[in-house]
């Protein structure tokens, strides 16, 4: 099977896709962490499902819990 346009556009213009990731992965950079057995634990035990019984991913589930701990000490806990 060929390649489809994007990708074709992609590789005549690779400066361009350069530049967009850099600017995206600035604005959203990966963090890379170990969290201890503990906190492995309770975010297991925290991690909902969805409507198909399908478990949340690694990274909502910690979105889900740091924003809630922002929300938490922005009001005084």
């Amino acid at each position: 099977m060929g390649k489809s346009k994007q990708q074709q556009w992609n590789e005549k213009h690779p400066d361009i896709v350069q530049t967009a990731q850099a600017e995206y992965n600035k604005k959203r950079p990966v963090w890379s962490f170990r969290p201890t057995p503990e906190n492995i634990q309770w975010l297991e035990e925290e991690r909902w499902n969805d409507d198909n019984d399908k478990p949340e991913s690694d990274a909502t589930l910690l979105n889900r819990k740091l924003n809630k701990l922002r929300l938490l000490e922005q009001q005084g806990f």
